[in-house]
């Protein structure tokens, strides 16, 4: 037999102890991860707005991007326009005889 130098009644409040004061640690280090989470996710979101508001377009701005915009959709409209004139006036030719003899 050897001599056990803490009796076990004291060895079981040593590990009760020790339990209680790393699931308290546990606790603190969670508390404090879910605070930085917490911080970081507001300051992500607040940084978000800030520039959002800040590069928001004025009045005037729209209006000229409106208007770039339509004056796009108006010259694809004209491009497509006079491709169907060019198709169409190129069909309306008649054929010549020889060419069609070589």
């Amino acid at each position: 037999m050897q001599p056990n130098l803490i009796d076990k009644q004291r060895k079981f409040m040593l590990k009760a102890s020790l339990n209680e004061m790393h699931s308290e640690k546990m606790v603190n280090y969670m508390n404090f991860f879910n605070i930085a989470v917490f911080v970081l996710f507001f300051t992500a979101a607040g940084l978000y707005l800030f520039f959002k508001k800040k590069h928001k377009l004025t009045d005037q701005e729209k209006k000229a991007k409106a208007f770039n915009d339509q004056q796009y959709i108006l010259s694809r409209i004209r491009g497509i326009q006079d491709d169907e004139f060019e198709k169409q006036r190129l069909e309306g030719l008649h054929e010549f005889s020889t060419i069609n003899k070589y």
